[in-house]
């Protein structure tokens, strides 16, 4: 078979939609070991011109293969690993089952499977890894989340439910700047226990969401860097008096807490970005008076204040303010 011939076959394969047809087309340029379908094969690894970014766009010959990216991605991860400048691997749209693909990669620096990884079991071939970015989604068949403690090098962090409620691991990872952890209410494993982040100092983004069964939030009155802070649907928590330590918060966004008063926030003077939804045990006078605190201690007009009562939705306060 001359090459065009074998490049139109495996382009066939490729493209198909049945998993062992993808399969059998890698093995065929592997045995075959032909530079002109390497090249090809190469060029189908398709790379963003300005960030050096490995997509999830797979083409051959100008044909974009649809089907089973991932397999074809992984494949070429392996074979061409010593391409220089793979720093970021998406798989955006691509489901992924198997991460052994990953192991030895020792540049990347961003992975991001959001939405692609519920499949996967093991996070073991993460370890070693020099990330700074981690987008894990949501892992519900993962039970051990210790490879991802061993990342210390990691600026950012987000995880969006799985199959253990032990964070403990998290804890390692030191040089975390961002976390989201969320979404657990959406799986089998609940979190109830959040003391992983007293020894995450460096943090200055945090979003707690979905965390039904998480009641203290005292381990927050650690970290003292953080600036941003969300918290949504935690109905347990009954108060914020762990906030009142937290000197650098400029942004504050609550949403489906189950606090009753917002006293806890009065002496933060520094929040530029305030926002309380779906938090039905506030009062409206509670709302109105928090309002007013923040006035008396703006040095400048606050732009808009409004309250939104709307029933089961809960009731909003949204304010912003040049400077406090």
């Amino acid at each position: 078979m001359n090459t065009r011939k074998a490049l139109a076959h495996i382009r066939s394969l490729i493209s198909s939609a049945d998993l062992d047809h993808v399969r059998q087309g890698l093995e065929m340029v592997e045995a075959l070991n032909d530079p002109e379908i390497d090249r090809c094969m190469k060029a189908c690894v398709r790379f963003h011109p300005n960030r050096n970014v490995l997509e999830r766009g797979v083409e051959l010959r100008n044909r974009r293969v649809r089907h089973h990216p991932a397999e074809v991605v992984s494949w070429s991860l392996k074979r061409y690993r010593h391409l220089d400048g793979v720093k970021t691997v998406r798989f955006s749209g691509c489901p992924v089952a198997n991460l052994d693909f990953l192991v030895g990669n020792d540049r990347l620096e961003l992975l991001n499977l959001s939405g692609n990884a519920r499949a996967v079991t093991d996070l073991s071939p993460l370890v070693g890894l020099p990330l700074h970015k981690l987008l894990l989604g949501s892992l519900p068949a993962v039970t051990d989340l210790s490879p991802v403690g061993t990342l210390t090098g990691l600026k950012w962090l987000s995880v969006e439910g799985s199959g253990t409620g032990d964070l403990s691991a998290l804890a390692n990872l030191t040089a975390l700047e961002t976390l989201f952890v969320g979404n657990y209410d959406r799986v089998d494993a609940q979190v109830g226990d959040i003391s992983f982040l007293a020894p995450l100092t460096q943090l200055i983004s945090l979003h707690l969401s979905g965390l039904a069964q998480v009641s203290d939030l005292s381990v927050l009155s650690s970290l003292s860097k953080l600036a941003q802070l969300r918290l949504s649907r935690l109905p347990l928590v009954p108060d914020l008096s762990a906030l009142t330590e937290l000197m650098a918060l400029e942004l504050l966004h609550i949403d489906d807490v189950g606090i009753s008063d917002l006293r806890a926030l009065d002496d933060l003077h520094r929040i530029r970005s305030f926002s309380v939804s779906r938090c039905t045990g506030i009062s409206p006078d509670e709302l109105r008076r928090n309002a007013a605190s923040r006035m008396r201690i703006s040095s400048n007009a606050i732009s808009s204040v409004s309250a939104d009562r709307s029933g089961t939705r809960g009731r909003r306060l949204r304010r912003s303010c040049a400077s406090f």
